[in-house]
């Protein structure tokens, strides 16, 4: 079997989709000039993993799967925009994810089981977010990074109760993700 482009994400329900789904609209009303990312594809990526053969990929889903069933559901809060490199040399406009410690722990558990599983180290610190855009005309770069700025919502709370293996083909009119696995978080309380 072939290698699949894959990586390790937390999924977003419906409404904070159509939330997202309003914060582009108010940036595109800026004049912004950037290809928006459709909400059914709005999600955190916690490691990008590339192209992954099948018995890496299995390997990697046990070790998952065994965390994830001793991990409890927890609060993915959205509350503010930007992007990367850097509002001045944008090439991604993102809504940021607030690092608590069940967010950063995720994504350092998800890096850790990653490296035990054979990948390289991340050559980026975790910078829990959801792209929104990518910009692919840079007309004018004081427009976005006055938007950025000035746009404000209301924190968007989203319960991560799960997390998924997707595959991302690359297509001529851009990505398209499909889960290949869920690996759903476990609730660990104690019986009284």
């Amino acid at each position: 079997m072939e290698p699949l482009r894959c990586f390790l994400a937390l999924t977003l329900n419906e409404s904070a989709q159509q939330r997202l789904r309003v914060t582009q609209q108010r940036l595109s009303g800026e004049g912004i000039k950037v290809t928006w990312e459709p909400s059914e594809k709005l999600h955190v990526t916690l490691r990008f993993l590339g192209d992954t053969k099948p018995e890496r990929r299995a390997r990697l889903e046990g070790a998952l799967g065994v965390w994830a069933e001793k991990t409890e559901p927890f609060d993915l809060v959205i509350h503010t925009l930007g992007a990367f490199p850097s509002p001045a040399h944008p090439r991604v406009i993102w809504a940021g994810v607030f690092p608590n410690a069940a967010v950063a722990e995720t994504g350092a558990t998800a890096e850790r089981l990653c490296r035990e599983a054979g990948w390289p180290p991340e050559r980026h610190e975790f910078h829990p977010h959801i792209t929104l855009a990518r910009v692919r005309v840079k007309d004018d770069v004081r427009i976005l990074t006055k938007a950025l700025s000035s746009i404000t919502f209301d924190p968007i709370l989203v319960r991560a109760s799960e997390l998924v293996l997707m595959r991302s083909d690359l297509l001529p009119g851009g990505s398209r993700y499909r889960p290949l696995t869920t690996l759903p978080f476990h609730r660990t309380r104690s019986t009284p």
